[in-house]
């Protein structure tokens, strides 16, 4: 069964906590419950599998650390594993590549721009920083922006481009080198906002889950006109519970 994970704003506390929705036969998305909060925001949950398990790893950069969880079945939780690095990372990206884990993420006060990358033999650590930081500097491809992936035996790496505004597009570099000291990358496509849809002033993130891709669009909405809707939606839900009993 499709989980999909997402940062649940809380706009009154200022903070966003973890929360999964699954999608219904028709493949609408549906709230469901929220996985993780800490009183502080949260963000960015990134989901990888190995060895049979399903850990994420969600962006706490408020924390100044970088947290694996493991996803408890049984209850439908997420478990603290361990700390992964002690850095605020801004959208932690954890993937392997050619026998050794990779974290990709940026620091502040470059958050948008500064790529940094930390690698492991194993998923649990220990994670050494690489001897280039930072990577590259580009506020057009270096903010993590997914799922990196692998084509024809290519290393695939999303990012965000927010030259123009937080969230624009996507920009899809091949990564031509990667190891603990040296690393380069160059984008080969860019990927725009979905034009023809609601969501349609912005592309934040792109992920795959096997045969199915997720992507993160972003729109504009008039608050007063929402909170209308959200009330015209709850009222006709209460007539239709009146009229089933």
């Amino acid at each position: 069964q499709l989980n999909v994970l997402y940062e649940k704003y809380q706009y009154a506390q200022g903070i966003g906590d973890i929360s999964r929705v699954r999608p219904k036969r028709d493949n609408v998305l549906k709230r469901s419950r929220t996985m993780l909060t800490t009183g502080e925001h949260l963000s960015y949950p990134y989901v990888l599998e190995h060895d049979g398990a399903v850990y994420v790893v969600p962006e706490s950069a408020a924390s100044g650390r970088v947290e694996l969880y493991r996803v408890n079945e049984a209850n439908d939780a997420l478990e603290h594993v361990r700390t992964l690095v002690e850095e605020p990372v801004y959208d932690p990206t954890v993937f392997q590549w050619q026998g050794r884990w990779w974290l990709f993420g940026t620091l502040a006060p470059l958050t948008n721009a500064a790529l940094h990358a930390w690698h492991s033999p194993s998923l649990e650590g220990p994670w050494e920083p690489h001897a280039l930081n930072p990577l590259k500097l580009d506020v057009r491809s270096a903010r993590p922006g997914g799922t990196p992936f692998v084509h024809e035996g290519r290393l695939y790496r999303p990012a965000q481009d927010s030259a123009s505004t937080y969230g624009h597009r996507i920009a899809i570099n091949e990564v031509l080198e990667l190891s603990p000291d040296r690393f380069s990358e160059q984008v080969v496509r860019v990927v725009g906002p979905l034009s023809g849809t609601a969501f349609n002033a912005g592309l934040h993130t792109v992920s795959a889950v096997g045969d199915v891709t997720l992507v993160d669009g972003k729109r504009f909405v008039n608050v007063d006109e929402q909170r209308k809707r959200v009330r015209t939606r709850k009222l006709e839900r209460l007539k239709q519970k009146k009229r089933s009993k």
